[in-house]
């Protein structure tokens, strides 16, 4: 299945780590034309992601620009339209594997952080891996830290334990943010969006 492409479709364009929020200017039979602020450190044939939200996923798929036509402001690049595109799922439920260090504790408990791993990370919960047992419901505190280009944004979020990730003797479970606010888990989704990215390429 592939995304439809109109005149104005919104779409974001993904270099290196840099990502850029655009629009389709023209959507021709044969290839589409995008509007991008001159800004932006696009070059003709360099190959970008391409990412279209759909009514039911996220679709990617790497484009080579083929073309750039300046203008005042912004400049069009010129795109062929993709073969195939990658279909992933909608931006709060993507999820991407990862090795991470995490601390925990449980809340409203006075204990010293415990260490475990992240496994992997969406935009609403983590699965990590720790060296205890821990109950379906239990409340922790969490800390980690991303990594964001130059720089790491740290992380203090209340999570809940949701389920149990395999056998009895490897302790990997599922947790569930709780209350955590728009602004993290913007940021989170942004990461995982990129660190996506990055295995795909």
């Amino acid at each position: 299945m592939k995304p439809v492409i109109n005149h104005d479709t919104s779409i974001m364009i993904w270099k290196n780590d840099e990502s850029y929020s655009t629009l389709v200017e023209i959507a021709g039979q044969e290839k589409m034309y995008v509007r991008v602020f001159n800004a932006c450190d696009i070059q003709i044939n360099d190959t970008v992601i391409i990412e279209v939200n759909g009514f039911d996923a996220i679709y990617q798929a790497p484009v080579k620009v083929q073309n750039i036509v300046p203008e005042e402001e912004y400049s069009i690049c010129v795109f062929d339209y993709p073969l195939e595109y990658g279909r992933i799922q909608r931006r709060n439920l993507l999820r991407v594997t990862d090795n991470l260090l995490l601390l925990y504790k449980f809340t409203n408990i006075r204990e010293r952080w415990q260490v475990g791993r992240i496994l992997d990370l969406s935009g609403s919960g983590l699965k990590i891996s720790v060296e205890e047992q821990l109950y379906i419901k239990t409340i922790l505190d969490l800390k980690f830290e991303l990594a964001f280009k130059e720089i790491s944004r740290k992380f203090t979020i209340k999570g809940e334990v949701v389920r149990k990730i395999g056998s009895p003797q490897v302790y990997k479970y599922g947790i569930k943010f709780i209350d955590i606010k728009p602004g993290e888990q913007d940021q989170i989704i942004q990461y995982v969006l990129r660190r996506s990215i990055q295995k795909r390429i």
